[in-house]
């Protein structure tokens, strides 16, 4: 029996600590009226993601707003790629007092009674390794130290094998998922994120290079706080036909600064998983040749006892911090999908090859023990 042991991996997470100063220089062209410095460094998170680093972009734009009603747009000048950033900005900030700050900005938000009204994307297009559309405040007790913490949550899908041919993909939510949405804080910390109800606002759409071939993503659905658990369905999308990945799925309440997770793995000839509400009945499947899942279950240990040489994919949604597979029947390849509760991980196996691939990209292994076939 192998034994692996990993360190922990903490969220990754950010802190914006700003650093003011003037430089008006007003007989030189392309200079700024004021100039901010913002790091990532910490724990509080920008566009934050598990796994991966996380940079300044070029082109993020964040808004001030003074205690006057009025908002100052930045933009990043220099530190795209790092985590050291420099904003500026030329709007007008002589005699004024910043109180509260947004990522990203947007034209029509406003601070009032020490609340955000703001408006969250309908659609927008997904980047490699990114999820700025996360909503982000802080308010802002001193100009030199302004730091920017998650005000929603993100649902973190992969999708594993996309089809050629397909274009969007689109999450629809029994509650609201954009538009007009306020923000408050408690301490100088969001509290929450409360997206209004209107009469088209529960789905957002995340656009993406149509492929001629299969290709893997990680689709970052930004959401509103909610104290209520609600039904999501996710669908691809080519503009004319459309194929459900998951069906009225019952998601948690959304906590702010939290991330849920979820993977859906085609198979080789571009099949949907068959999602299983038991782990039991995975057995019966497999005698079916039925070889994808995905086990909505939250059960810490599966027992596979239907003899197989098939690769099988397994995609785990257990919230429970330890998961166990095992079974000697199993003699072909197994991929397992892991959820980012999972720390400690124990493989029973010895007749097969073992691939994780943690939710997203996503680990948090305290402890691997793995008995596998040697090759």
């Amino acid at each position: 029996m192998k034994k692996i042991l990993f360190p922990v991996l903490a969220l990754v997470a950010l802190l914006f600590a700003g650093c003011s100063k003037n430089e008006i220089t007003p007989v030189q062209e392309n200079t700024y009226s004021h100039i901010i410095k913002a790091s990532i460094s910490g724990f509080g998170t920008k566009t934050a993601m598990y796994g991966n680093a996380v940079n300044w972009e070029e082109g993020d734009e964040i808004a001030l707003f003074a205690n006057d009603g009025t908002k100052v747009k930045y933009t990043l000048s220099e530190g795209a790629g790092t985590t050291e950033g420099t904003f500026a900005t030329n709007g007008e900030v002589n005699g004024k007092t910043f109180v509260a700050a947004l990522y990203p900005y947007e034209a029509g938000a406003v601070y009032s009674n020490g609340k955000i009204t703001t408006s969250t994307a309908k659609e927008f297009t997904w980047e490699e390794g990114k999820n700025n559309k996360a909503l982000m405040a802080a308010q802002v007790n001193s100009p030199d130290n302004i730091s920017f913490r998650n005000a929603g949550a993100i649902l973190a899908l992969t999708v594993n094998n996309i089809p050629a041919g397909y274009d969007r993909i689109v999450l629809s939510s029994g509650r609201a998922m954009n538009g007009a949405t306020e923000v408050t804080f408690t301490d100088g910390i969001p509290e929450s994120a409360n997206v209004s109800e209107e009469e088209d606002n529960k789905e957002i759409t995340i656009k993406f290079a149509k492929s001629t071939a299969t290709a893997c993503k990680v689709f970052h659905f930004p959401m509103g706080t909610a104290a209520e658990a609600t039904s999501v369905t996710v669908s691809l999308s080519d503009g004319t036909n459309s194929l459900k990945l998951v069906d009225n799925y019952t998601m948690a309440n959304a906590i702010r600064n939290s991330r849920y997770y979820r993977t859906i793995n085609f198979d080789a000839n571009g099949k949907l998983p068959v999602q299983l509400g038991a782990a039991d009945d995975i057995n019966e499947k497999i005698g079916e040749g039925i070889y994808n899942f995905i086990l909505n279950s939250s059960t810490s240990e599966l027992e596979i006892t239907a003899e197989t040489t098939e690769e099988l994919q397994i995609a785990v949604t257990s919230s429970s911090n330890m998961f166990t597979i095992k079974g000697e029947a199993v003699k072909g390849k197994v991929i397992l999908c892991t959820p980012a509760q999972t720390q400690n991980l124990n493989i029973d196996l010895p007749n097969a090859t073992v691939e994780v691939k943690p939710d997203a990209g996503v680990a948090a292994y305290s402890t691997i023990t793995s008995n596998t076939s040697e090759n």
